[in-house]
């Protein structure tokens, strides 16, 4: 049986990792109620992403937020892009920030979600979306939650929930592409002797 809630959402946003937690803070910032919910119970304390470039940080100082990554990660003037094997330098950048900052994506979600929350957003971690229905109201959500399945309605639902989106599935987008090429592994570590410079 599914239960509902009573209050509309103005906007459901399916997927709590960086993209639906910056984008809910935007809905926030313009008006917008906003509703994240994510089927992970809790943040993996393991990153997907390390790097974050000059013009990231750019947009992140636009709503100041910037200084606190800088300060929190480590500043790389170069590095590889897609298994290049050339190094880009990134020093001779006409920004603020001429470098690329090494933060685990993990600490990242951490400052999103901190924003968004501070901002009114309402976070549900460990609720999976099962379903999705429109109607010429808005939308009808159905969640797997902890106490069991319910319903939400929204005005509009946005799918930040990865390559898998029940939401592009369910408006029948596709998700055209090419087989890997390359594999690359990606490794939380703590070094006891970190090399110099970064490098």
């Amino acid at each position: 049986m599914v239960g509902w809630r009573l209050a509309m959402a103005d906007v459901a946003v399916v997927g709590a990792g960086p993209v639906g937690l910056w984008l809910a803070a935007e809905l926030r910032l313009a008006g917008a109620g906003a509703l994240i919910l994510e089927q992970a119970e809790r943040r993996s304390p393991h990153s997907r992403g390390l790097w974050i470039h000059a013009r990231t940080l750019e947009i992140l100082d636009m709503r100041g937020m910037a200084d606190v990554h800088v300060s929190e990660g480590r500043a790389v003037p170069s590095g590889h892009f897609a298994l290049m094997s050339a190094r880009l330098d990134m020093s001779v950048l006409d920004s603020r920030f001429p470098f690329q900052l090494a933060l685990p994506q993990v600490r990242t979600e951490e400052l999103f979600a901190e924003r968004a929350a501070a901002m009114g957003a309402e976070i549900r971690l460990g609720h999976r979306v099962t379903g999705i229905s429109q109607d010429d109201a808005g939308v009808a959500v159905t969640v797997e939650g902890p106490g069991g399945s319910y319903a939400e309605r929204a005005r509009f639902v946005v799918g930040c929930d990865g390559a898998r989106s029940i939401v592009r599935s369910a408006a029948g987008i596709g998700f055209d592409g090419r087989g890997t090429t390359r594999t690359a592994m990606l490794g939380d570590v703590e070094l006891s002797e970190p090399p110099a410079g970064g490098r």
